[in-house]
């Protein structure tokens, strides 16, 4: 929609035909851009909701046709069900263990990842834990993942020089420790081990037999002590903001996290210190949810629009009750994959379904066993080469983790269907990742 009908009248008020009778007004033109700035919600819900047109009401209990869902063109040209290319390039920082630049169409963010000793000494009761106990309860007790989220100024309009900080830079970096730590996505043991060596104590033998004069008893292996640990410090950076800042953010640090390569640490008795080696050769990479094939948890952010809304505009609050009591279960709405700054302003409901699926290519058969849900089921079973990280089976998407703002559209059938775009976005995201990550 790139004007409205309404064109500007001639001085007078009105038009005069050839035979003296008055004829029609003209409209007023303007720009598209206007009438979004204007009347938003009319404008999105012109987009939307094409003549013809099926809705999708509270109680429908199908989604959407594809040839329904292709008549819905957003402002921005996109389906209703289409989310943004994503683009992905890692190794971006010279001085950063892991990095990567992460674009979704005009939202971009940089993040890097920075590793740093911590030593047990430094930190106050520090049990010594054994091998046996799982490597993620250590990083989430002792706080090893720091994520930092920064929107830089002039990423969008809303960011102007000289303000505080955003509430939404706090958020976003609250809700990726959180999903960090849900997840378990970090499986690499941070902790530096030392190997006390074993010690020798010699006897006297005070017997007149063959024995000899004396010999040395070897005592049992002490066990191993933890000397440090390894933090690692997530830094966020919001080059370009143009809504769904959360998908972003995450795509970023998980393909900063698969970037990284932690150096050889150890600990040296004679100088009570952790060295670490600078061959780059010896770097190890950072053991991520699926070590075999770089397997990540997805991100995938949907925001409902109603049409109540946009038609309720300029209604007085008791006359939008009325109409909301009156329309009851039959109000028609929309779910706007990977929505854009402009659709985040006309929703009030948004759903992020945090997914992790595979494929019959990469998938090695095992089973699971770290939680969560699943949108089908599927044998479980151990990974006997390492039973802190999942397997998951190729005949099913695993659901890491529901977040749910505002609203209560949303139900059973539209979470069905939304599972099934982030499946997919899960598989087209694994793609990209697994192929910068092959180069490196």
């Amino acid at each position: 929609m790139a004007t409205t009908d309404l064109e500007p009248l001639p001085q007078g008020g009105r038009e005069v035909g050839s035979g003296g009778a008055a004829a029609a007004p003209a409209g007023l033109s303007f720009p598209a851009a206007t009438f979004a700035k204007l009347s938003p919600l009319p404008y999105l819900l012109a987009h939307l909701q094409p003549q013809p047109s099926t809705p999708w009401t509270t109680n429908t209990t199908t989604t959407p046709s594809t040839a329904t869902a292709a008549r819905r063109r957003r402002p921005n040209g996109r389906r209703v069900d289409q989310f943004r290319t994503p683009t992905a390039h890692t190794g971006s920082l010279s001085h950063a263990e892991g990095s990567a630049v992460v674009r979704f169409g005009d939202t971009a963010v940089v993040c890097g990842v920075k590793a740093e000793v911590l030593l047990a000494s430094d930190v106050p009761a520090v049990e010594q834990a054994t091998r046996r106990r799982r490597p993620h309860d250590v990083t989430r007790e002792r706080a090893l993942l720091v994520p930092n989220v920064e929107l830089a100024t002039g990423c969008s309009p809303a960011h102007l020089p000289g303000q505080a900080p955003s509430p939404l830079a706090q958020s976003l970096a609250v809700r990726i420790l959180s999903l960090l730590h849900c997840s378990e996505v970090v499986q690499e043991d941070l902790r530096i081990w030392y190997q006390p060596p074993t010690t020798t104590t010699t006897t006297t033998t005070t017997t007149t037999t063959t024995a000899p004069f004396g010999h040395e008893r070897q005592d049992a292996s002490p066990e191993a002590e933890v000397k440090a640990f390894w933090t690692l410090y997530i830094d966020v950076l919001f080059v370009s903001l143009d809504g769904n800042p959360f998908d972003a953010a995450w795509a970023a640090v998980t393909a900063a996290l698969a970037d990284v390569r932690l150096p050889s640490a150890y600990w040296d008795a004679d100088r009570e210190t952790v060295l670490c080696d600078d061959d780059p050769a010896k770097a190890r990479r950072l053991r991520l949810l699926r070590q075999q094939h770089g397997h990540v948890p997805l991100a995938c952010t949907f925001a409902v629009f109603t049409a109540g809304s946009a038609s309720g505009a300029g209604q007085t609050q008791s006359q939008e009750k009325k109409k909301k009591k009156k329309n009851q279960g039959q109000e028609t709405y929309w779910l706007l994959a990977d929505p854009d700054a402009f659709e985040e302003e006309q929703c009030l409901e948004s759903v992020t379904v945090t997914v992790m699926g595979s494929s019959s290519s990469t998938d090695d058969g095992g089973g699971d066993n770290s939680g969560g849900s699943s949108s089908k089921t599927s044998n479980k079973a151990t990974n006997e080469n390492n039973p802190y990280c999942p397997t998951i089976s190729s005949t099913k998407t695993k659901i890491i983790k529901l977040e749910k703002h505002g609203g209560g559209i949303v139900g059973k059938e539209q979470l069905r269907h939304m599972v099934a775009l982030a499946s997919e976005r899960w598989r087209i995201w694994q793609e990209i990742l697994e192929a910068e990550t092959a180069v490196k």
